[in-house]
Parts: C-alpha cells; structure tokens; sequence
C-alpha cells in the first residue's frame, strides 16, 4: 500500500504542475463545489459518500493535466487505494479531516493562482500524511486480526 501511494504522489504532483497550466474558472468552480461536498459528508460521518468525493476531487485534478496515459495509470492505482480506504478507514478519521479539508483548500488556492509548484507542494504534503494515515490504519487492522 505504501508503494502503490508513492507511485500515486508522483503521478499527482505531475498531474498538478500540468492541470496548473490548463484549469479553467469552471473547474476551479468544481473543485471548491467537491470540498464542499467533502466537507458535508464528513459532517453527517458518511465515510463512503466522503471517500467518493474525495477520489472524485482527486481524479479531476488528473484529469485536468490533459494527460491521457498519465489518468490512466492513476486510475489503475485507484481501485487497491479505495479498497483500503473503505475497509481500513479507522473510527478516527474524523479528528483528521480538519486537516484534510485544509489540505484539499491549499490545492485549490495554488491551482487557482496557476502555481504549478504551489500545486506539487501542497499535493505533497496532503498526499504524504494521507499515506501515513492509511498505512496506520492498514497496519492496525492487520494487526488485531
């Protein structure tokens, strides 16, 4: 799982630097629409509907890179991460959504701006607690089985 997200954090920042280049007001438009989303969903503790938006905000990030091969392989990489994340996710993940959500915004602030290397920093950073947040709970669940 750790390798399948270093592999997804370096095609993301890729698709970040080159989205910053391309994104339009309309999509700026459905990025903040997505967190709002996000964040509504962690309001009412729906994990699944939260998980969805989130790979949805995400995946449009990548897709907005116009890269096709790029959307492609990420998308392979989709499928064991959303696994994880809907079996794994600990009872906790609320007290990190916070710093989610603050995450998801400075993406957007810097793609906003058409800051490619505010973009590959802000998605570095999020994508990296992201990942230690999943190998932990990974790691948790396997050890009390």
């Amino acid at each position: 799982m750790a390798e399948t997200y270093e592999v997804r954090q370096a095609l993301e920042e890729l698709a970040g630097e080159l989205a910053a280049e391309r994104i339009t007001e309309a999509d700026i438009k459905r990025l903040h629409e997505l967190t709002e989303e996000m964040e509504a969903a962690a309001a009412e503790r729906d994990v699944r509907g939260h998980l969805e938006k989130n790979f949805e905000f995400h995946e449009l990030i990548v897709g907005l890179s116009g890269n096709r091969k790029l959307l492609s392989v990420y998308r392979q990489l989709r499928t064991p991460i959303h696994i994880a994340g809907v079996h794994f996710r600990s009872a906790n993940w609320l007290a990190r959504v916070g710093q989610e959500q603050r995450e998801h915004r400075a993406i957007v602030r810097a793609l906003e701006r058409r800051d490619g290397e505010g973009v590959v920093r802000a998605l570095a950073s999020h994508l990296k607690r992201a990942k230690a947040s999943l190998v932990s709970d990974v790691e948790r669940a396997a050890n009390h089985e």
